[in-house]
């Protein structure tokens, strides 16, 4: 049996041999066709939260060539580990990020796979609290970032004495009448 198989599969048949005679026999045999294939995809990421995912590669004649097209997510890399590729680093840009990696291996077949991975902005705040005076109304904001909304707001520390927080949308506020002069810290 020779050529170029087109079709990865397991593939069963019979053989029959008959002699001049007239004895015969016959005999199972199966192949096994493979062919190149990643597992997996990548999982998505927070911007400033270290990352590490893994594919791996099967059913490849080594050695084997790997490239990638398009663009990775920004302050991450793409690794060969013996058995597979990394992707790992700190990223540092939210977005979607789409490539695709293409493996020719030593039998000259290619395989190529896109993946997208998602990078979200990490949770944070934006933004300074305005200075206010004991006695007059104080109206003040930072902008809450990342993560999924709705929020929930926590704090640790002392507020000014009159204030009181509350969310809108993406604002974190402070508002109210201070009572007593100071420094606070939150």
């Amino acid at each position: 049996i020779k050529g170029t198989p087109t079709a990865s599969g397991r593939y069963s048949f019979v053989l029959k041999l008959k002699d001049s005679t007239g004895s015969s026999t016959s005999e199972y045999y199966s192949i096994k066709v493979t062919s190149p294939y990643f597992t997996d995809t990548f999982e998505d990421g927070t911007t400033n939260k270290y990352y590490i995912d893994s594919i791996y590669i099967r059913d490849a004649a080594e050695p084997y060539k790997l490239t990638y097209n398009g663009t990775l997510p920004e302050g991450l890399k793409l690794t060969y580990t013996g058995i597979g590729l990394r992707l790992s680093g700190t990223p540092t840009k939210a977005g979607k990020y789409t490539f695709k990696i293409n493996l020719t291996d030593n039998n000259k077949v290619s395989v190529t796979k896109s993946y997208t991975v998602n990078i979200a902005a990490g949770l944070g705040f934006s933004g300074t609290f305005k200075t206010g005076s004991v006695g007059k109304s104080y109206n003040s904001y930072i902008t809450m970032t990342g993560g999924t909304r709705p929020y929930k707001l926590y704090y640790s520390g002392k507020i000014p004495n009159g204030l009181k927080t509350s969310i809108s949308g993406t604002k974190a506020k402070l508002t109210g009448k201070p009572t007593k002069k100071g420094t606070y810290r939150l």
